[in-house]
């Protein structure tokens, strides 16, 4: 089995201005430890997955930040994107330069900024995914996360039959893919033990995920053939390519799809609430990287750069994010909406497009 990885490493980030900025996307923020969130994902990969069989897709204005993060990944296999156009363009590019190397390969793709605790689990659920996509040719193999929680803010997929278990971890028909779902919904699917969180995670041969790309998304397969082998061409052709998800455009109409379940703690790390999940809270119940002078408070989520101190009285459920002379004050409850307020800033201005 000749199993590739492609990091998919071009998102913004704009949920968690304003650390992340216009220049400085998520997958370069250190929000759990001393590492990048991109450095993170290739570490994770060691020892199953050789930086010559590891590939990454990013935009080209992060190419050469991306290169000084991953100085292991050969340069051929830095993919820059001349325009982003989410995720059914980015595992295209990736899939056709590897089907010109290996069209055996299996090709696994995972996204630069989510939160696996776990590693040992998450590789023995890779290797996993990576046979079951190896002995069956012709299907699309994604990770379910069993929820634990009735998130909005996930996509979700709803099992189907059984096909078989290895090592605890069910492998089923994908029955029906849903998007993020309202607070009763999500709640319904979480009772009813049949639906997991659409990680964003894949895993297939590049042969079956090419042979569905062409049937769902003529198009789109037909425009990067046509701009392969030239950068000239390449953008040119990116720029009448449709911004769609891979799930979207083509998960949610093929028929041979597969979910395993992943045996691994997984979080998607989207909004600042998520670091409530993910930090320990100090003594009054408060998260915060940085100087805080907190009195009466708790579930604040605060990160203060350099010498900045926030002081807080009196409130409850706050995310304080003081960075660069920008400062967001929201309720953590509309974290969410904090991509709206970006948007409202490159209006007025006062931040630069993504």
């Amino acid at each position: 089995m000749n199993l590739h990885a492609v990091i998919l490493a071009g998102g913004s980030g704009t949920r968690f201005w304003p650390l992340s900025r216009g220049g400085r996307p998520k997958q370069f923020l250190r929000l759990l430890d001393e590492r990048t969130l991109l450095r993170t994902t290739a570490d994770r990969l060691r020892g199953l997955v050789p930086p010559e069989r590891l590939w990454v897709v990013t935009h080209e204005r992060f190419a050469a930040e991306t290169a000084r993060e991953l100085p292991e990944l050969p340069p051929a296999q830095l993919l820059a994107e001349p325009e982003g156009r989410d995720t059914a363009a980015a595992i295209a590019w990736a899939a056709l330069e590897l089907e010109r190397r290996d069209g055996a390969a299996v090709m696994a793709v995972l996204p630069a900024d989510h939160a696996i605790s776990q590693e040992g689990a998450f590789r023995t659920s890779l290797r996993l995914a990576a046979e079951a996509a190896d002995a069956e040719p012709k299907h699309l193999l994604t990770f379910g996360i069993t929820p634990t929680r009735p998130a909005t803010g996930y996509g979700y997929i709803r099992r189907g039959a059984l096909l078989r278990r290895r090592l605890g971890r069910g492998l089923f028909r994908a029955r029906a893919f849903r998007e993020k779902p309202d607070v009763a919904t999500a709640r319904r699917y979480v009772r009813s033990g049949a639906y997991y969180w659409n990680s964003g995670m894949f895993v297939w041969r590049v042969g079956a995920f090419l042979g569905a790309l062409a049937r769902w998304m003529p198009r789109l397969n037909q425009a990067l053939r046509r701009g392969l082998g030239s950068s000239n061409a390449l953008r040119r052709e990116y720029r009448g390519i449709r911004k769609i998800s891979v799930d979207r455009g083509v998960l949610e109409k093929e028929p041979c799809v597969l979910v395993l379940e992943a045996g691994f703690a997984w979080d998607d790390v989207g909004i600042w609430a998520a670091l409530r999940r993910l930090e320990q809270a100090d003594k009054n119940g408060n998260h915060h990287r940085g100087k805080l002078v907190a009195k009466d408070t708790s579930g604040l989520v605060v990160h203060a750069d350099g010498n900045a101190v926030v002081a807080a009285l009196g409130v409850r459920d706050l995310i304080i994010v003081h960075v660069d002379r920008a400062t967001l004050v929201c309720p953590v409850d509309r974290a969410e909406e904090v991509k709206k307020l970006v948007s409202l800033l490159q209006k007025r201005g006062l931040e630069d497009p993504v």
